[in-house]
């Protein structure tokens, strides 16, 4: 665990926020890549790289301070700490989207092009997320006997746990290539690659999950956490929208 990778008096390098610097960029390369297939030019993807690195940490901060309010309304301080970690995954994806859809109604743009251009970027940049919180030491497993076992200081007295951020590294890698093998070999219709990665990651998410449960995810009810919750409603949108568009093609 390497929460500060270099420090300085009192700044501070931090792995967490490093590793979400490079996943930014590197989706954004990623981007720009594939921008010209879709004649979406280089300064409108930076113009809406920028918005969306504002757009994702507001949202996802502001939903993870939601889910934790008892902490938070204790230590309002906290509440700016994002250097620590603590942005919700769906926060930000929902933040995201809606940016992207002002931005494209802005622009003159289609929507459904631009996230279908986005998304393996999207799960390029957030393999990376994941391996900033690896390095910070959050967001880990429940305590296994696998060789591959991680002990987090503080984590189940130093036992073995799995280290679920990996898993989440290389699914998203995994999701990154099917969607842009899928993005240029099948006959998709306008947003099809977007829900694809809709259910691809709902699909793992709901399965990361279970080996999260009472390590570093609250049970909202019957067993079930809440990014089970939200999993379980984006995989159903995800595949009515894509149903949707399958009837599209007819």
């Amino acid at each position: 665990m390497h929460p500060i990778l270099i420090k300085i008096g009192p700044l501070a390098l931090r792995s967490w926020g490093l590793m979400l610097l490079i996943g930014f960029l590197l989706g954004y390369w990623l981007a720009v890549k594939r921008g010209e297939k879709y004649g979406v030019s280089r300064q409108d993807l930076l113009d809406l790289a920028l918005y969306l690195l504002l757009a994702g940490i507001i949202g996802g901060r502001l939903v993870y301070i939601l889910l934790n309010i008892t902490y938070y309304a204790s230590n309002p301080i906290q509440t700016i700490a994002i250097w620590n970690g603590g942005l919700s995954f769906y926060g930000s994806f929902a933040a995201g989207v809606l940016t992207v859809y002002i931005f494209c109604r802005k622009r003159g743009i289609d929507f459904l092009e631009m996230v279908d251009l986005l998304t393996p970027s999207l799960a390029l940049g957030y393999a990376f997320g994941r391996i900033g919180c690896f390095l910070n030491g959050c967001c880990y497993g429940v305590p296994t006997k696998l060789p591959w076992g991680v002990r987090f200081p503080g984590a189940f007295l130093g036992e073995p746990v799995h280290p679920v951020q990996l898993y989440a590294f290389l699914a998203n890698i995994v999701f990154m290539f099917v969607l842009l093998w899928f993005d240029e070999k099948k006959k998709r219709h306008s947003g099809q690659t977007f829900f694809l990665y809709m259910m691809l990651y709902a699909f793992y998410r709901f399965l990361a999950e279970i080996l999260r449960k009472g390590a570093t995810a609250d049970i909202l009810f019957d067993g079930i956490t809440q990014a089970q919750m939200a999993s379980i409603i984006l995989f159903l949108v995800g595949g009515y929208l894509w149903w949707r568009a399958e009837r599209q093609k007819e």
